[in-house]
């Protein structure tokens, strides 16, 4: 449907939970409670006639890799799993998690005071996404072969949970919610 070949359409369409939209070439997805293209299958740096798809729950799989550095090393760590993802009227590519474990994902300032005294009402921090975003910069996109990004920060909060928490169910969603009823009421 949206100029993509047959093989990789079907492929979406089994990956993907939803698909959202797109246009010539590009497809719009929702998968594992994060909006991704063609369901996060991806040609770039994978061998000639294969593709990279995302884990079946990409929770599970951090917190496996997360248990088993804690096992074998004796260290604590939080895993998240990043992939790149396009952002709402910006040009270029940021990273995203599409599933941690380990680290606390969201930072809630709601409460606090800012630097003139004002208790912030609204304001909760994506703190899986900030890192994945900055993990994925270091990482590349191309030639780079750096599978893995190490952050050393006092503000992240080593516990046992997924990213789950950092969801939000597409009703619920602000961003999503004020575009479908802007296009609702025809203003542009």
């Amino acid at each position: 449907r949206y100029g993509i070949p047959g093989w990789k359409a079907d492929l979406v369409a089994s990956e993907a939970d939803a698909v959202l939209g797109g246009l010539r070439g590009y497809v719009l997805t929702y998968k594992n409670g994060v909006p991704v293209g063609t369901a996060g299958i991806d040609r770039s740096n994978a061998p000639p006639g294969y593709v990279t798809l995302h884990p079946r729950d990409p929770d599970r799989e951090a917190r496996r890799v997360s248990l088993k550095i804690r096992r074998e090393l004796g260290i604590r760590v939080g895993v998240i799993i990043v992939d790149s993802h396009l952002n709402l009227l910006r040009r270029g590519v940021s990273g995203v998690a599409i599933g941690s474990w380990g680290v606390s994902p969201l930072r809630d300032l709601r409460g606090e005071r800012d630097i003139y005294g004002r208790r912030m009402r609204f304001t909760v921090v994506n703190v899986i996404d900030s890192l994945a975003a900055a993990a994925a910069l270091v990482m590349g996109e191309t030639s780079e072969m750096t599978p893995f990004a190490l952050i050393r920060w006092e503000g992240v909060s080593l516990e046992d949970v997924g990213s789950e928490e950092a969801r939000v169910p597409p009703e619920e969603c602000y961003v999503l919610q004020s575009i479908v009823d802007g296009f609702c009421l025809g203003s542009t």
